[in-house]
């Protein structure tokens, strides 16, 4: 009796992405130029592509987003006896790499140079030359293997409704896997909206500037703030991209809409130069000094995601420092003072967030086993030495607060400054409401979505932001 042969398709059927884009976005981030390279090596063809871009990828086939409910059928039908075969148009070497970890493949078929883009009808070709035609179920995804399931004995298909919907329109479906996707609700993930509350930094100046009711600078402060988020979701984006291998590591950060697949490699690259000019069209209509600044941002944070994350203390220093910033641009926005005890005081208390950040990142992959960050320089055992600096800088950024209020004080910048020194315990209170919950290994990876959802941060940031207000506000 002969056994049932199924081949399996790699790219959007097996795994919930495309290794094409995957080894480009590693081949990049190990050598930039590729991104030039790439041009000349798709004029040789496809197969080439791939065989140059494969050279650069070392990868961990294991922690690829499966598609874990195909893969579930895919045993059940090797236990009952079915042999079964990766076939893709993917380079060979990495369809050979994720068969080997699967532990379930026969055989794997990939594209090389002496055979071709395995694609379509020349995939099909194989196929029948390797098992005759009508001798094996294909599973696919896409109207590209619409040849190879009309010459299949069955066709199983992968992907969303609408996706299945126009592959039954050409081809008989024995079997259907559907990937329940909602592309709108995840591109907005991707982009981080929920992260935009961090710009809302850039609406501060105008408070201790005296401008509260400057309806003029609140527009100048919309469009910054807009020009601004559209900039940060493009670096959001960018370092998903860079960093899927370290994401996928990550228990919390393997969700991600890019690491997981929910959002497709080509979408996030689609949307990066569109985030990212929709950024500095809105800045060009704030002034050329916000232009500048937005640069600097950009210039930083590209950085920090290629580079200077990975280097410890420094990173959280950055994050002190992007924050801070963005007041900065606040500032340069509507065009007011800079207070350098104010400035002063926001890096120091941003730097304190920062290292809560990093201590609960740690707690969590205590609390998993493990001892060092994927992709970070810290380890479990820096604990002690984090919660000693969250501890220390948030106690200096209080000092520094009460310093910056007494300097506009004697410069009569305050209307009410007793409401002023109110600020003071508050600010100490929930800095150590905070530290507490880090240091418990309580709080979530992000202190902002935290403080979003902590009713007692949510407490404490409105009584602050109301008592503040009304020490520059005159009654």
């Amino acid at each position: 009796m002969t056994s049932k042969v199924i081949a399996v398709d790699l790219d959007d059927t097996l795994v919930k992405t495309d290794m094409l884009y995957e080894s480009f976005l590693h081949a990049v981030k190990r050598n930039p130029l590729v991104l030039f390279l790439v041009i000349a090596w798709l004029f040789t063809g496809k197969a080439y592509l791939k065989y140059r871009l494969s050279s650069y990828f070392n990868f961990d086939p294991s922690i690829l987003p499966y598609n874990t409910e195909l893969l579930s059928w895919l045993k059940a039908e090797k236990q009952g006896g079915a042999k079964i075969y990766l076939v893709s148009a993917s380079d060979e070497k990495i369809v050979g790499a994720i068969a080997q970890s699967a532990g379930i493949f026969d055989g794997f078929y990939g594209t090389t140079l002496e055979r071709g883009n395995l694609s379509g009808a020349r995939k099909a070709e194989l196929l029948n030359k390797k098992f005759g035609e009508k001798k094996y179920v294909y599973v696919g995804n896409d109207t590209v293997d619409i040849p190879i399931f009309g010459q299949a004995e069955s066709a199983v298909a992968v992907g969303t409704e609408k996706s299945i919907a126009r592959l039954k329109k050409q081809a008989d479906l024995a079997k259907t896997f559907v990937i329940e996707k909602n592309r709108f609700k995840s591109i907005l993930k991707m982009a981080r909206i929920h992260q935009w509350v961090k710009n809302l930094l850039i609406f501060v100046p105008i408070i201790p500037a005296r401008h509260f009711f400057n309806i003029g600078d609140w527009g100048t402060l919309v469009l910054a703030f807009f020009s601004f988020s559209f900039t940060a979701s493009f670096v959001y984006i960018l370092n998903d991209l860079m960093d899927l291998g370290n994401d996928r590591r990550n228990e919390t950060k393997k969700h991600r809409p890019l690491a997981s697949g929910s959002v497709s490699i080509k979408l996030g690259l689609f949307f990066l130069p569109v985030f990212l000019l929709a950024g500095i069209v809105l800045g060009s209509f704030v002034s050329a000094g916000f232009l500048a600044c937005l640069a600097i941002y950009f210039v930083v944070t590209t950085l920090y995601s290629f580079r200077l994350k990975k280097i410890a203390v420094i990173d959280c220093m950055l994050l002190g420092f992007l924050y801070t910033f963005r007041m900065v641009s606040g500032i340069v926005a509507i065009s007011v003072p800079i207070s350098l005890w104010f400035v002063s005081f926001s890096f120091l208390i941003f730097f304190s967030l920062a290292g809560v950040k990093r201590l609960s990142e740690l707690h969590n992959l205590k609390a998993a086993g493990k001892v060092k960050t994927s992709g970070r320089a810290y380890t479990t055992e820096d604990i002690d030495f984090i919660s000693e600096s969250v501890m220390a800088s948030g106690f200096a950024s209080v000092v520094l607060f009460i310093l910056y209020v007494n300097a506009e004080a004697v410069a009569n910048h305050f209307e009410n400054t007793s409401f002023a020194y109110s600020c003071t315990p508050v600010l100490l209170y929930w800095i150590l409401h905070v530290s507490l919950k880090a240091r418990r290994g309580e709080m979530n990876e992000d202190p902002v979505l935290y403080a979003i959802r902590d009713p007692i941060s949510l407490t404490a940031g409105i009584l602050f932001t109301v008592l503040f207000a009304c020490s520059v506000v005159s009654f």
